[in-house]
């Protein structure tokens, strides 16, 4: 038993040296990174972020604000939209029905104005015959070339 003694005593000592040498390279390692990674700006104190704090809030509440506006200006158009739609929806039925009275009434027209030509025909015709017969008078007789007797 005295030759495993040593032995494991060696093995021990082996141990502990390198579970110290793995703590050496890990410090070794956190200064090196320490050293290459300085900061270049100064941390901010407490004031300060509480002072972009106040300054954030405020353009915060300012967008908000905003937002609001744009939501009642956005509100107001789409009910002045739906006005115009209505509008002109009853836009358009008026014009279907002035339309529907714009054709009767040219139906009607066209009617009368059937009606009317036979007539006037007629009539035309019974004038251009008796219009001769008025206009030959004899000469001399009430006509005196366009004197006026008193």
């Amino acid at each position: 038993m005295s030759a495993n003694t040593p032995r494991r005593s060696l093995v021990a000592i082996v141990a502990v040296l390198s579970l110290l040498g793995a703590v050496a390279v890990v410090r070794g390692a956190t200064a090196w990174t320490a050293a290459n990674a300085t900061l270049s700006a100064k941390p901010v104190d407490a004031q300060t972020l509480a002072g972009q704090l106040r300054d954030e809030q405020s353009r915060s509440d300012a967008l908000r604000a905003q937002l609001d506006q744009v939501s009642t200006q956005a509100a107001q158009l789409t009910d002045a939209l739906k006005a115009a739609q209505d509008k002109a929806s009853t836009d358009a039925d008026t014009a279907a029905q002035l339309a529907a009275k714009l054709k009767a009434a040219e139906q009607k027209l066209a009617s009368l104005q059937t009606q009317a030509t036979g007539p006037a025909t007629i009539t035309r015709v019974v004038t251009q015959t008796a219009a001769p017969a008025a206009t030959a008078s004899p000469a001399g007789e009430g006509d005196d070339g366009g004197e006026v007797d008193d």
